[in-house]
């Protein structure tokens, strides 16, 4: 079972930060490019696929409400990041470009991150099926259906 804390395959561990509130929103994501430097923004980024890079503190509002949010890299194969596109479909999902990743693909819950080196790692389905209105939401419930953005 994936749980903040373990190995993963290829060795790469799921990082995670038990405890996390409102106020410690710059340590969610510290050290990645996806990351934020200020507290979150009122309005959260409504979930779904944007082919622009959004706002870091809207996106991790969205994480405060059960959304994984998966960055990618703006160079990613066009067929890759379509089926991110097809992923980000299904409810409190958010896929954005992020320029400075580490790997191509970034998945990131409230707390918990995982680096990964390309869309059909078989970790990515498992992160959004743990992670997605999981036990680590702050505030299980809440929409990512209203907020700011229009989803391509």
């Amino acid at each position: 079972n994936l749980r903040p804390g373990c190995v993963l395959a290829q060795g790469r561990r799921l990082e995670a930060r038990p405890g996390i509130d409102a106020q410690h929103l710059r340590d969610v994501l510290a050290g990645l490019a996806v990351g934020i430097d200020g507290a979150r923004r009122e309005f959260r980024q409504i979930a779904g696929f944007y082919p622009e890079p959004q706002s870091e503190e809207q996106a991790v509002h969205s994480l405060e409400h059960g959304a994984v949010w998966i960055a990618y890299r703006p160079d990613l194969p066009e067929e890759q990041v379509d089926e991110l596109r097809a992923l980000a479909a299904q409810p409190f999902t958010l896929v954005t470009p992020v320029d400075g990743l580490p790997t191509d693909v970034v998945a990131s819950a409230w707390g918990a991150r995982i680096e990964l080196d390309g869309v059909d790692d078989p970790r990515l389905l498992e992160f959004l099926e743990f992670f997605r209105q999981g036990p680590q939401t702050p505030e299980p419930g809440a929409p990512c259906t209203s907020g700011v953005g229009t989803p391509a």
